[in-house]
């Protein structure tokens, strides 16, 4: 099942063995590579604390209202994983991006993505900005086979994506 990106901003994590409201979602960290969601990012753990993350393999379950993990203990410092930790440091920004064909023609800014709920394969990006207002009425769906390169600075697409 798809879902949008923004939908997972602030929704609850929930432990199940717990029962336990663990936190909310902060953000996701995308591996470019594979062109999935790796882990979603939670709240800062305490006053000076730091953010934590659960990886997308230990979700259980991304609902309408809530994320679910098995147990609290599926949270953990970016530290203790470190293929997550290099993706944080490496941060490459997705929304908010720049998508430019591969001709070099800017298509837009990447307003969300559409994923899989059940795997984190991202499935298409959609893009918005003011040639696609013009042209599609706002808004195109790019689908992720399409991406060429995703890059620090820009996301390159084919010219002639279907």
């Amino acid at each position: 099942m798809l879902a949008k990106s923004k939908t997972l901003l602030s929704m609850q994590i929930i432990s199940l063995e717990e029962g336990k409201h663990i936190g909310r979602v902060r953000g996701i960290v995308v591996d470019p590579d594979s062109f999935t969601i790796a882990a979603l990012i939670t709240d800062k753990q305490g006053r000076f604390g730091d953010y934590k993350v659960v990886p997308f393999d230990r979700v259980m379950s991304i609902g309408d209202h809530a994320v679910t993990i098995d147990q609290k203990s599926s949270i953990e410092k970016p530290s203790n994983l470190p293929e997550i930790a290099r993706l944080m440091r490496n941060k490459q920004p997705l929304l908010g991006a720049k998508v430019f064909s591969e001709s070099g023609t800017l298509l837009g800014i990447v307003d969300d993505l559409l994923y899989n709920k059940e795997t984190g394969g991202i499935d298409s990006l959609e893009i918005s900005g003011k040639f696609l207002e013009s042209v599609f009425r706002g808004r195109v769906s790019i689908p992720a086979a399409a991406v060429i390169t995703f890059g620090t600075d820009a996301i390159i697409v084919e010219t002639d994506y279907k």
